[in-house]
C-alpha cells in the first residue's frame, strides 16, 4: 500500500502470454534487473492479479473499469505500489505467499485489490476502502486495529490520514471509530460508497469522451 517514487532501474521485458479472458485486462510481467526471472512467481502474480479482477467485478459488477492491460513489475522493493496500471510488487512479498496462513493470504490479496484500484484514483480513499471490504467481509477486523496501531504511533503518512478522513466522512463517522474493531461496521454501506464512488469516476471518464 506504498505510494513512494521508485528510482530508475533497467527492466527485463517478457512476453505477455496467452490471451487474458474475455472481458479482462491482459497480465504483463517484468522483473526488476538483478532479480532472477521465476515461472512459479510470476504465475502465482498473474492468478493474485486476475482473483483481484473478479473481486472487484463482483462487488462493483462486471462493468468495473479495466485498462487493456496491467503491467506488473518485480522489484525489491518493501511493499506493493501503483502507478495507474502499472503495479511495483515486492517479489519477497509474494515469494512467501504460500508459506502463509489464510488470514496473512488475504490480507497480501486485499493489498493487491488496493493496488489495483489505483488505476481509477491516485488519491488513497477508495483503494484503502475496499482493502478494508475485503478483509472485514473475512472476518479480519483486526487488520482495522493494526492500522489504528500505526496512526497513533505517528507512522501513517499524509496520503493515507488524508485517505482515511475521506473514509470517515462517507460514512459518517470518525478515524478513530473506523479503525476501532470493537465497534460495528456497516458494510452494506461501504459497499454502497464504493459502488457510488466508481459510478462517479465512470459519469467522468464518459463525460471526457463526448
Amino acid at each position: 500500500m506504498s505510494r513512494d517514487n521508485a528510482p530508475n532501474v533497467q527492466w527485463i521485458p517478457l512476453e505477455t502470454g496467452p490471451a487474458p479472458e474475455k472481458g479482462k485486462p491482459a497480465i504483463s510481467v517484468e522483473w526488476q534487473k538483478g532479480i532472477d526471472r521465476d515461472e512459479v512467481i510470476e504465475q502465482r502474480v498473474k492468478e493474485l492479479m486476475s482473483e483481484s479482477i473478479d473481486y472487484l467485478k463482483q462487488l462493483y459488477g462486471e462493468d468495473y473499469p479495466t485498462p487493456a492491460q496491467f503491467l506488473v513489475e518485480m522489484t525489491k522493493r518493501d511493499g506493493h505500489a501503483a502507478q495507474g496500471s502499472l503495479i511495483r510488487m515486492a517479489v519477497d512479498s509474494i515469494k512467501q505467499f504460500d508459506e502463509l496462513g489464510e488470514p496473512k493470504k488475504d490480507q497480501e490479496r486485499s493489498l493487491i485489490v488496493h493496488e489495483v484500484v489505483h488505476n481509477l484514483r491516485d488519491e488513497e480513499d477508495l483503494s484503502m476502502l475496499v482493502e478494508m471490504i475485503y478483509m472485514i467481509e473475512r472476518g479480519h477486523l483486526w487488520r482495522l486495529a493494526i492500522l489504528g496501531k500505526i496512526r497513533n504511533e505517528g507512522r501513517l503518512t499524509a496520503p493515507y490520514e488524508t485517505g482515511l478522513a475521506t473514509i470517515a466522512s462517507w460514512l459518517d463517522t470518525t478515524i478513530d471509530d473506523l479503525l476501532d474493531e470493537t465497534s460495528p461496521k456497516n458494510l452494506d454501506l461501504m459497499r454502497e460508497v464504493f459502488r457510488r464512488e466508481i459510478r462517479l469516476i465512470i459519469n467522468e471518464m464518459e463525460m471526457t469522451l463526448r
